[in-house]
């Protein structure tokens, strides 16, 4: 650039409703300060923000102090003018601690704001000015005591105590330095900055002259350009124009690697005046000579006063931003000139592409300074931090969601890795005597699956090379050793032709150049050649294809695991030079089931041909993976695959339960009122049968009706081998096993008359083959009963009574924990089998003793197995469940299940419950469960079908929806009740259901819409914005009922919770209620027609068909029942 010295200072208005502008600042300033580090285009950097004179407790501006991007020792302290400097760390967070509060009117007090500017800018060097604001500056028209109170401290002379921004000094002893003066009056403030050699670019969130005029001014006053954009720009958007701006400034232009920006947002408008001749003669901001630039009357209703007439606005995209910004005298220079001469700064650029993968990895692609250097970086090989950026650009890429660009970003990245002159030269180097054995990839060859057939593993990307891969492809192994990226490579190293000397070379192969078909010696490996085998092994299907360090060593433990005799020795090469390198919690792509799996299989196959006399150890140490690292890997690798099974089937055996099943009736007692022989199971104390007792006698029933429920089922001729209806308590803790009599009465789960009473547990005997348990009262027991050897009547008459039910270890683990499972020494893994990965299993958990603390199905201690029960049921071979257990987890294997939509099949772990409700066992993967609920969405019609379970068809739990915005929906009750005669629509911007259209009959649907609006808020936002209209959502502020601050709702349901330090209230958006975070659903769907209800977490249940109504009958324990109807508060149709 110019020999100039220039300062950037950011101004903003930070009051309550700029909260998207201070995040915007907060994404752009680390942005602008690496752009300043690597340009040298700023000498200081600060940020400046006021508010107005109605916060009494808060200032009404505030000064971050100087940055000096240049200085590298990051001073602190005060600069030779007296102003505070601030380290980087300083300026962040003093940026990061604005908070968007107070402003008590329309205007706010820029004038105090930008006399506080004009006190830190620099004498010796000239500002550039960013300025964002969404509202105009108090005039002289204005009323109201926040324009008094400005006018007044602008005004006063005299000294004052010294501002605490400011060292001690006689010229700053006064407010604004002596100037404040010139900042009551706007056209003398603009014209005071523009004497301070200062230009403007402001950045304005109003529409019409009545709030962008004064800043269009000042702005071409001094040299800048006004932009004017749309309430509905977020901070991202904003963010991306700040920095825009500065490029545009700076003269920086866009090469063709430099991808275009991705704009969602209607593009900002330049504002300029049609006539602007007299704009240097206006001297006050009161007078016909400044309404011709912006209104000075108060209020902001005329849209059509002198300086509206005499604007224009010009659309610009932010390529285009040039057109209207003069750039410096002398653009920013050639970056690959400075890098190559001077080594500090390539450090210096190294570091900061580093932070910039780390941070916003995108930002390399749009922003043409970090394109620039990035390019130069990649095209010097003699930078040995090259391959380490260009790895970690790619992890990054690969964890972006698709919708930001992530196929772009992998293109950008292709272009990077092209390393083709130094492979030839590696090659070339290679001694005559040893470019043999060596091998290739034929292209005569063909390897295309059948036609129709779906190639395994491939993306289908249209740029596959001539083998049908892609470089990026190729690449992946680097950050995922998955099973598609694995299958990938295997098909590669599969089509690799092998040949021992030039004499076996084959004709045609002998007849075209290397560059052609590339030839890789295998002496490559060795160390004189610098092991470089593995690593340009790829450069044969693709050419310029090299893989780092890392992922070289993976493809050789890949092709041992695979058993490729050729490649056999040099794997073990290259893998043996690795030994102690992969204890390494730096490099999170290590630590995952894959990829542990693999080093691990590359070993075993490694000690297996030592041990069988194949392959001798070249050193009596090597290995491929220390002994320690070994243990540590398989325990991790266990362990995940254990979590990973936890819903796998298990067939576990335990005592039967008897539903209504016929089986000889087994000890018998008379009842002293009815005379018959009773099963001792509903024998009462007193000799008295529970059909006869006291309680069931008081249940109202008629004299007719309990003389048949007397005699049903039962008669004098009764012995012990007649066959009656048994069921079984449904109680967990009770599972007692009892007759009833009358059966066809029995409409819910059975329960026992002692469970159903609450009083003491039912007196049972246990049976010792099938270990159920029967009622059976101790005074109807006969004196030489011996428990010990009891069989129950169902073992006696040879039923199958120890059966396999179907159960996970998950199920079993719910009342004993998981000590029968893992053992996990002084809590080793702080939450075992929560869903974390490995990596962050093992990086808190730490590796040091991991192995010796943490065991996958030990062996089984004393009791341990005992204690396995379903459903409140010993499980009689837990034995056989671990040995299971351990099968699936030694063979990496998982059992799979099915989506119940699309019929993926899927990890079991992947499915989720497509409602949450009790008794639908359908289950669903994330992106069918998205796909159907997410059918309804804001600013569309309303699809009532998609509101309930697509297969049970009631309504999901409110955990199933919260994340798609459903559950505080209002209107949606209504909505519901009325889907047979009117359609609803999601209103954009109220966010309620409401009446779209009459439905009519056989009319077919009625057509899509997008940002649809109710009526009530259609007319607002036309009031509001007049003949320009706006596409964006209507603002609406509230003010949070705990604290007052405004608050604006960008996305999502009227659930709030107050960010601010100290409040955290929950409140309804709505209506602005605060009600706390356990009836926040409850009021939305109360108070405001919502259909999700307030279980916020509701459980899934075990379910029964016969659950949802009990009727009038007789009881579980043969006693007559009065009526009783369970009501389902979830679902209108049970």
């Amino acid at each position: 650039m110019s020999d100039a010295v220039y300062d950037l200072l950011i101004v903003t208005d930070a009051t309550g409703s700029m909260g998207n502008y201070l995040n915007a600042l907060n994404q752009a300033l680390p942005e602008i300060i690496r752009i300043s580090a690597l340009t040298g285009c700023f000498s200081r950097i600060g940020v400046l923000a006021y508010r107005d004179y109605c916060d009494k407790n808060v200032p009404v501006t505030a000064w971050s102090g100087w940055y000096l991007p240049g200085d590298g020792k990051n001073t602190k302290g005060f600069s030779h003018d007296g102003l505070i400097l601030a380290t980087q760390d300083e300026l962040l967070a003093f940026v990061r601690d604005l908070q968007a509060r107070g402003g008590g009117d329309w205007r706010e007090a820029t004038k105090t704001g930008l006399a506080h500017a004009h006190e830190v800018m620099g004498d010796q060097s000239r500002t550039v000015m960013l300025l964002f604001a969404d509202a105009p500056p108090h005039l002289s028209s204005t009323s109201g005591g926040n324009a008094s109170a400005e006018q007044r401290n602008l005004l006063t002379k005299g000294p004052t105590p010294a501002q605490p921004h400011i060292k001690a000094n006689p010229l700053h002893d006064y407010p604004y330095g002596g100037h404040g003066d010139l900042f009551a009056d706007w056209a003398s403030a603009s014209n005071a900055v523009a004497a301070k050699g200062a230009r403007v670019f402001g950045v304005i969130n109003a529409q019409g002259a009545a709030t962008v005029g004064p800043f269009a001014f000042l702005c071409v006053r001094t040299g800048g350009v006004c932009l004017e954009i749309d309430y509905a720009y977020d901070a991202k958007h904003i963010s991306m124009l700040t920095v825009a701006v500065l490029l545009a400034w700076m003269g920086v232009e866009k090469d063709g690697s430099t991808a275009s920006t991705t704009w969602a947002m209607r593009n900002p408008r330049v504002c300029e005046y049609k006539d602007q001749s007299g704009i240097k003669q206006v001297v006050s901001e009161e007078g016909e000579a400044a309404a011709q630039y912006f209104p000075t009357a108060d209020g902001s209703s005329d849209r059509n006063t002198a300086a509206d007439r005499n604007m224009a606005l010009h659309s610009v995209s932010l390529d285009d931003l040039k057109q209207y910004i003069q750039s410096e005298d002398t653009p920013v220079a050639d970056f690959s000139q400075r890098y190559g001469a001077d080594a500090a700064y390539r450090h210096l650029v190294v570091r900061h592409l580093r932070d910039i993968i780390e941070s916003d990895v995108s930002a390399i692609t749009v922003n043409p300074v970090f394109g620039s250097l990035w390019r130069t970086v990649c095209n010097d090989r003699l930078n040995e931090a090259r391959d380490e950026l260009i790895t970690a650009f790619g992890l990054k890429a690969q964890k972006m969601a698709e919708d930001d660009g992530r196929a772009a970003m992998k293109q950008w990245l292709e272009e990077s890795y092209n390393y083709e002159t130094e492979i030839l030269e590696a090659i070339q180097g290679v001694a005559a005597e040893d470019r043999y054995p060596c091998v290739f990839l034929d292209p005569t060859e063909v390897f295309s699956a059948p036609e129709g057939a779906e190639a395994a593993g491939g993306s289908g990307t249209a740029k596959a090379g001539r083998f049908g891969f892609t470089r990026d492809e190729l690449l992946e192994i680097g950050r995922s050793c998955d099973y598609r990226v694995l299958q990938r490579l295997g098909r590669v190293l599969t089509r690799l032709t092998y040949v021992t000397s030039a004499e076996h070379l084959p004709a045609h192969i002998r007849e075209v150049s290397e560059d052609e078909v590339p030839r890789i010696p295998l002496a490559l490996v060795q160390e004189k050649y610098k092991r470089k085998f593995w690593k340009v092994l790829l450069h044969t299907v693709i050419s310029g294809t090299k893989l780092g360090a890392r992922p070289a060593a993976l493809l050789a433990a890949l092709s041992l695991r695979m058993g490729m005799q050729p490649l056999r020795d040099a794997a073990d090469a290259e893998l043996l030079q690795w030994t102690d390198r992969w204890d390494n919690l730096d490099i999170p792509e290590t630590w995952n089931t894959n990829c542990l799996a693999l080093l691990l299989d590359a070993d075993a196959d490694f000690e297996r041909r030592v041990r069988e006399g194949v392959t001798a150890r070249p050193e009596p140490a090597s290995r491929v993976l220390t002994l320690d690292d070994r243990r540590l890997f398989e325990t991790l690798v266990d362990y995940k695959m254990l979590e990973m099974n936890l819903d796998t089937t298990l067939q576990a055996e335990v005592g039967w339960r008897p539903e209504k099943t016929k089986v000889p009736l087994g000890p018998i007692a008379e009842c002293s009122k009815c005379k018959y022989p009773r099963s001792v199971t509903i024998m009462a104390p007193g000799h008295v049968c529970g059909c006869c007792s006291d309680d069931a006698a008081g249940e109202g029933i008629d004299a007719e009706d309990y003389d048949t429920l007397i005699k049903n089922n039962v008669s004098a001729d009764h012995d012990e081998t007649t066959e009656v209806v048994w069921v079984e308590c449904s109680m967990t803790e009770c599972r007692a096993q009892y007759v009833i009599y009358n059966p066809e009465a029995l409409g819910v789960r059975p329960k026992c008359h002692y469970c159903r009473v609450g009083g003491p547990p039912a007196p049972c005997v246990e049976c010792t083959k099938c270990l159920s348990r029967l009622i059976w009262p101790e005074e109807y027991r006969s004196a030489d009963f011996d428990a010990a050897t009891f069989n129950c009547p169902a073992c006696v008459s040879g039923r199958e009574t120890v059966v396999h039910v179907p159960t996970t270890a998950r199920a079993l683990s719910g009342s004993i924990g998981w000590e029968w499972l893992l053992r996990n020494e002084g809590g080793k893994i702080a939450e075992p089998f929560v869903g974390r990965s490995l990596f962050y299993v093992v990086s808190t958990a730490g590796t040091g003793g991991f192995a010796d603390k943490v065991d996958v199905l030990p062996p089984q201690g004393t009791g341990t197995p005992a204690e396995l029960r379903l459903r409140g049921k010993l499980v009689r071979n837990p034995d056989d469940l671990v040995a299971s257990l351990r099968g699936w987890v030694q063979s990496r294997r998982a059992e799979a299940g099915e989506c119940s939509l699309c019929f993926s099949a899927l990890s079991k772990r992947e499915l989720r419950p497509a409602c949450g409700r009790a008794g639908c066992g359908s289950r669903v993967c994330g992106s069918c469960l998205r796909g159907w609920y997410g059918l309804n969405r804001r600013g569309a019609l309303v699809n009532v079908a998609a509101l309930s379970c697509p297969f049970c068809r009631r309504q999901p739990t409110l955990r199933t929806v919260s994340g798609l915005g459903l559950a505080g929906l209002g209107g949606l009750r209504r909505a519901v009740e009325e889907a047979g005669q009117w359609v609803y629509g999601w209103c954009w911007d109220c966010g309620f259901a409401r009446r779209f259209a009459e439905r009519a009959c056989a009319a077919g649907a009625p057509a899509e819409v997008e940002r649809w609006r109710c009526e009530e808020c259609a007319a607002a936002v036309a009031a509001r914005d007049g003949s320009r209209g706006s596409d964006g959502p209507m603002t609406v502020i509230r003010d949070c009922p705990g604290c007052g601050t405004p608050t604006e709702k960008t996305g999502g349901c009227d659930h709030i919770e107050c960010a601010v330090p100290g409040c955290g209230v929950h409140w309804c958006f709505f209506c602005a209620k605060a009600v706390g975070e356990a009836e926040i659903y409850h009021h939305m769907s109360a108070e405001h027609g919502g259909w999700y209800g307030g279980r916020e977490f509701e459980e899934e249940e075990e379910f029964d068909e016969e659950e949802d109504a009990e009727q009038e009958g007789e009881g579980e324990d043969g006693r007559p029942l009065v009526t009783c109807i369970l009501v389902d508060e979830h679902s209108d149709s049970d």
